[in-house]
C-alpha cells in the first residue's frame, strides 16, 4: 500500500487547518497517511528538532511508495533532510513553499519576527537545494499569488530551486492559516492522479 506523510508548517499541526480533511481524503483513496506532531515555533523549534523526531518515528516509512507532501515551513525541512540522507520516494508534493523563510512580505516583517528564530534554522543553503534537485523522483509545488507572508516571487524561487513542476493557485493565501481555504481540491485530485 502506498502511503503519504502531511509535514506541516511552522505553527504547528493545529495551525493546518486543511490537513484533518487530507488526511481523511488520503484514507478514502487507500493511502496510509502519517501526520506527524513536530512542534511549532511557541515551542521553541529548530530543524535538529524536527530532524530527531521525524528520524525516531517516521524515516522507517520512507521509500519508493511514499508521497511526502509539506506546507511552508515543512517544505524547507524536507530539502534539508532528504539532501542529507538522500532517501528515495515516490513524489514530493510542496504548498506555499518559500525559498527563503526569513524574507516575508513588507507588509507583515514586524508581525513575522515571531518565527524567525526558527524559521532560520530550517533555511538550505545552495548546496542542500542542488542536492535536492538531484534526487531521483518527481517534485511538485503548489503556490498562491496572494500569500499573505510570501512574495510570490520567492515561492517561484523555491519551485525552481528543486526542480519542480510549478502550479499558480489563484486566492489561496497561505493554504493554512486563518481566512484561507479548508479544502483544496486541486491538490486534492493531483495526490488522486499520483496514487
Amino acid at each position: 500500500m502506498k502511503n503519504i506523510i502531511l509535514i506541516h508548517g511552522i505553527g504547528g499541526l493545529h495551525r493546518e487547518s486543511y490537513f484533518e480533511h487530507l488526511k481523511q481524503y488520503c484514507q478514502n483513496l487507500g493511502l496510509y497517511v502519517f501526520m506527524p506532531s513536530l512542534g511549532g515555533y511557541k515551542d521553541g523549534i529548530t530543524y535538529r528538532t524536527w530532524k530527531r523526531i521525524f528520524d525516531t518515528q517516521f524515516k522507517s516509512v520512507l521509500n519508493k511508495d511514499t508521497i511526502v507532501l509539506a506546507q511552508s515551513i515543512g517544505t524547507q525541512f524536507i530539502v534539508k533532510y532528504l539532501s542529507e540522507t538522500k532517501q528515495t520516494i515516490g513524489c514530493y508534493i510542496s504548498c506555499a513553499a518559500p525559498y527563503n523563510a526569513t524574507v516575508f512580505r513588507d507588509e507583515i516583517k514586524e508581525s513575522a519576527q515571531r518565527f524567525i528564530v526558527a524559521a532560520k534554522t530550517f533555511i538550505p543553503n545552495e548546496k542542500e537545494y542542488q542536492i535536492f534537485k538531484t534526487l531521483p523522483f518527481k517534485k511538485f509545488s503548489f503556490y498562491s499569488n496572494n500569500d499573505c507572508f510570501f512574495e510570490q516571487t520567492n515561492l517561484e524561487k523555491y519551485v525552481n530551486s528543486i526542480g519542480a513542476v510549478g502550479t499558480l493557485l489563484p486566492n489561496k493565501s497561505h493554504f493554512s492559516v486563518d481566512g484561507a481555504p479548508s479544502e483544496l481540491i486541486e491538490v486534492e485530485e493531483f495526490i488522486k492522479s499520483m496514487i
